[in-house]
């Protein structure tokens, strides 16, 4: 780090081991343990995100053929948005947001607590029953691109 005022990356300072955690930068993506990290990549680009992406998009009536490589959350966000009528886009965004948030969820477990890991189809599942109980919590947005994939 020459010239920089920082002598020490973050996760390099005197911290407990537990708060280090959180700074940590891994270069490699611990959802697939192949590609490097980065925010794309964990939320789109990952062979385990596409897995979700695939199986959640299809029970919700859209089944799509995700691109080779998504260069960013805006490109992706637009691709989902034309894929819908103009009165579905807020559930959608209440979906993007879940399975986003989701993916990330299980990111950090799998770095904080490394060896508990949830296959593509486990997180499917819990992001599904995720999704019905906000539901059942009011989010109607999202009941109806549910309730109409299942008609």
């Amino acid at each position: 780090m020459t010239g920089s005022p920082c002598t020490k990356l973050p996760w390099e300072c005197p911290a407990p081991l537990k708060v280090k955690h959180l700074v940590q930068s891994h270069k490699e993506c611990r959802l697939c343990n192949r590609d490097p990290e980065s925010v794309a990549h964990i939320a789109f680009n990952c062979s385990f995100a596409k897995q979700v992406w695939r199986s959640i998009l299809s029970w919700v009536g859209m089944p799509i053929v995700l691109p080779p490589a998504i260069p960013s959350v805006d490109v992706w966000w637009e691709h989902l948005c034309s894929l819908l009528p103009e009165n579905k886009r807020k559930a959608l965004d209440t979906l993007f947001v879940l399975i986003v948030w989701h993916l990330w969820l299980e990111r950090n477990a799998r770095i904080l607590r490394e060896g508990e890991k949830m296959t593509s189809a486990q997180l499917t599942a819990k992001i599904e029953q995720k999704a019905l109980e906000w539901i059942g919590a009011g989010a109607k947005d999202l009941g109806s691109l549910l309730f109409a994939a299942s008609l």
